[in-house]
């Protein structure tokens, strides 16, 4: 899959080199653990439910070149899931290489990220940590941001979402390994399909399902290599 990140055609007017893909996780509901002591790791608050945790990464273009399942445990942050993959190797990005995500990502080693809306809170004496909001840069940041990552958080219901599969909908209550397979099986499957209907393919942007990809050109300025 990842091949496709390098591909000439894998740019926005927005983001025109160097940026290559964008990446986000889904929580995969599953049932709660009998150990109680463990159980904790696998509550996730943003989705109020214990599972396991998906990362994908698509390109502009729409396809899936990257994803891990399970990547950790429902509790664990987008951060940590994307720095423990780069330092093990998992992950292994080119020198010059830029993925975008959400402000969980912020300050991720290969990332650019929406400034959290937290990014400016000072402390001050006396009365604590006081909310400044973002800068109308920032917040114009976080727009473009945003208008390029609908194209994962669309996938990712395509695999798993509202448009999804229902298996991954309902608390699992079998093998992790049937399904982390089921997981495996629907994401290649997934992306073909994404390929063959490529509503907006034309002889300018081939499979790409998005007509603002722009190119060809190299992502780094020298060399696809």
């Amino acid at each position: 899959m990842g091949h496709d990140r390098l591909n000439e055609m894998n740019h926005t007017a927005d983001f025109p080199r160097c940026v290559t893909a964008i990446l986000d996780t889904a929580c995969v509901p599953v049932s709660d653990c009998r150990d109680g002591d463990y159980a904790k790791y696998f509550y996730s608050g943003k989705y109020h439910t214990t599972g396991l945790k998906l990362e994908l990464t698509c390109s502009f273009q729409g396809h899936i070149i990257d994803f891990s399942f399970p990547c950790s445990l429902g509790g664990s942050s987008d951060f940590h899931i994307h720095e423990s993959r780069v330092q093990s190797g998992e992950k292994n990005l080119l020198p010059w290489e830029w993925h975008l995500g959400d402000g969980a990502y912020f300050g991720c080693v290969g990332c650019i990220a929406k400034f959290p809306l937290n990014f400016n809170d000072t402390h001050v004496p006396g009365a604590g940590m006081v909310h400044v909001p973002l800068t109308e840069v920032q917040r114009a940041a976080n727009s473009v941001i945003s208008r390029n990552r609908q194209r994962v958080e669309h996938i990712i219901g395509l695999v798993k979402g509202e448009h999804g599969h229902r298996v991954f909908q309902l608390k699992w209550d079998g093998n992790i390994t049937t399904l982390a397979s089921l997981m495996h099986v629907t994401v290649h499957m997934t992306n073909i399909k994404i390929k063959m209907c490529g509503i907006n393919g034309t002889a300018a942007n081939g499979n790409s399902r998005y007509f603002d990809v722009v190119g060809p050109w190299p992502h780094d300025g020298h060399s696809t290599q």
